[in-house]
């Protein structure tokens, strides 16, 4: 099996992004399968490093599509230029990230092979060039079987990371990465590209300064939803009708004209409410002594359900007897690193944040200012929780609506 991995360089705080979702599914496969894993870059040159670092965590090869100004390039003139590269290779299956998944969709229209987006598993069926593939969803999975080749863009998996090690650093450093010119391609496929200028007027702060606000209750639960949209922990309806029309436009040009019967649908099924092992949780909800009482873990437990994620809690509430050990976060507890982190009435005791601080999102709500916890926060909310978390329920029941 040979897989393709997209990526398209986008620089915030003047760094690059690392997109680790689609590199990561990827070498799962090979892991499994002994997939033959490339990944070609989009982007400048110092897109470089972040090829090789690919390369240390085990993929076989890498090519950089060379380009000075990456952020001038529009969804559309990224898949024109993927689909072009793409063209003249071989390949199986190709894997972009879930965080472009508009790109991954529109150079599947132009390839003509099919696409499947919010892939969260990837199995290959032996000897039928065919994938089996589990979809998730805000709160069903939705199983499927596609027909190779084909697109695929994939969300973060929990518990699914690869580490760069000594022998894939001296292959990454030893190995001659080809450089593509973007511009050579255009140039000789006919193709001229229309650049547009971005102006980011919400520019994200890095996590040590954390953006903590002290706002009326509404305005909080508001911050709240839009970084977990943003996040893709909540699915963003507009943007999915947005890829809805997207997709209905693409169809009505012929792009995937023939290639329906390359997709069958097998089962969907519903998040159950059970208990989740909380190092397995994707997204964890947890509690702290500013919770005030046992009574108050009712409130977590019902954004967990909606969320479709854990609770956990800090030591003291296991001190307290208002919650078991098993759901303890720290050093005396267990290590999570959940997508989302969304602590309530933890102060942030250094025991505490060792257990948790390897969260890709962290969220916290407590009324104390100076409080740690927010020194690692994405998010901070200064306010009582038992005030701020009933609004909470009702704004994520009302998004499920």
């Amino acid at each position: 099996m040979k897989i393709i991995v997209c990526v398209k360089q986008i620089i915030t705080d003047n760094q690059t992004k690392f997109w680790r979702a689609g590199i990561e599914a990827a070498l799962c496969l090979k892991k499994e399968n002994h997939a033959f894993v490339s990944i070609f870059y989009l982007g400048n040159e110092s897109a470089m490093s972040q090829i090789r670092e690919a390369i240390a965590m085990g993929c076989d090869n890498g090519t950089l599509l060379l380009y000075s100004e990456p952020d001038s390039l529009d969804v559309s003139s990224c898949a024109t230029i993927f689909s072009e590269w793409i063209k003249e290779q071989e390949y199986d299956v190709l894997i972009v990230d879930s965080d472009i998944i508009q790109i991954g969709i529109l150079t599947a229209g132009m390839l003509k092979i099919p696409a499947v987006s919010y892939v969260y598993e990837i199995r290959p069926i032996e000897q039928q060039h065919t994938l089996w593939i589990r979809q998730q969803f805000e709160h069903y999975f939705q199983n499927l079987k596609i027909m190779s080749p084909c697109l695929l863009s994939v969300l973060p998996k929990q518990n699914q990371s690869f580490y760069m090690n000594v022998d894939g650093i001296t292959k990454a450093y030893s190995i001659q990465i080809p450089v593509i010119s973007v511009d050579k391609i255009l140039q000789q496929k006919g193709i001229k590209i229309i650049k547009t200028h971005q102006y980011n007027c919400t520019q994200k702060e890095s996590r040590h300064l954390g953006r903590v606000l002290s706002v009326p209750v509404d305005k909080a639960i508001n911050a709240i939803l839009e970084l977990l949209l943003e996040n893709h922990i909540l699915n963003n309806h507009s943007t999915t009708n947005v890829l809805h029309d997207q997709t209905e436009t693409l169809l009505s040009q012929n792009s995937f004209s023939g290639l329906e019967s390359q997709i069958e649908f097998l089962e969907v099924e519903v998040h159950k409410e059970r208990n989740i092992n909380i190092t397995e949780a994707s997204i964890i909800v947890s509690g702290g002594r500013g919770l005030g009482s046992a009574e108050e873990f009712e409130n977590l437990k019902s954004i967990a359900k909606l969320l479709g994620g854990a609770v956990a809690c800090s030591r003291a509430c296991v001190e307290s007897g208002w919650m078991d050990a098993a759901f303890q976060v720290g050093q005396s507890g267990k290590t999570v690193c959940p997508n989302l982190y969304l602590a309530c009435g933890i102060s942030g005791a250094f025991q505490h944040i060792t257990g948790m601080s390897g969260s890709k999102l962290i969220i916290s709500i407590n009324k104390n200012p100076a409080a740690p916890i927010f020194d690692i926060s994405d998010l901070g909310i200064i306010g009582d929780v038992k005030v701020i978390l009933p609004r909470l329920i009702e704004a994520l029941q009302e998004h499920k609506k």
